[in-house]
């Protein structure tokens, strides 16, 4: 595999009310549209990013100048990520009805800290280790459960995108 390529997109705003009504869907972290510059060099599961890497959600299906975008933020969304510590933890982050980001399954002896960095895990087709996707807001270590959770700030505002690419390997 070769070092991951950026292709440009922009989001296009007229495209997502056209096909989904109105803006209230990104905030709400359904899939929207983003208008293409090159719909051969996608496919689906392609991470799509921010600027300077922040990973923001998966190309779910790509048409003609349009590619179809999940945010991290979707209920449908799941991610394998690592947080930025000692151990190195590994967990599924999933989102929470476009409101939240939630870290789920991480081993119940790993020490989370709030303001930790959470990465993609690079154990995903197509997508690559270090990928920003959050810090730790909040964590939910209950006894009586196998594992911890928390609670996810995402680095993004997913609600603001105007411009993303999507990480192409060769």
């Amino acid at each position: 595999q070769g070092a991951p390529e950026q292709a440009r997109c922009r989001a296009d705003r007229d495209v997502a009310r056209r096909k989904h009504g109105d803006e209230q869907h990104r905030r709400q972290g359904r899939p929207h549209d983003i208008g293409v510059d090159d719909p051969h060099a996608l496919v689906a599961d392609q991470p799509v990013v921010a600027e300077e890497g922040i990973l923001i959600g998966k190309i779910l299906k790509v048409e003609p100048n349009i590619a179809t975008v999940r945010l991290i933020n979707d209920n449908q969304s799941k991610i394998s990520a690592v947080i930025l510590n000692n151990n190195r933890g590994l967990g599924v982050v999933e989102g929470g009805y476009g409101i939240s980001l939630r870290m789920n399954l991480i081993p119940r002896d790993e020490a989370v800290r709030i303001g930790d960095q959470v990465v993609s895990s690079g154990l995903e087709k197509n997508i690559p280790r270090g990928l920003l996707i959050g810090t730790v807001a909040v964590i939910e270590n209950e006894p009586y459960k196998p594992f911890q959770q928390a609670i996810l700030n995402s680095v993004a505002d997913l609600s603001k995108l105007t411009v993303v690419g999507a990480l192409l390997t060769r």
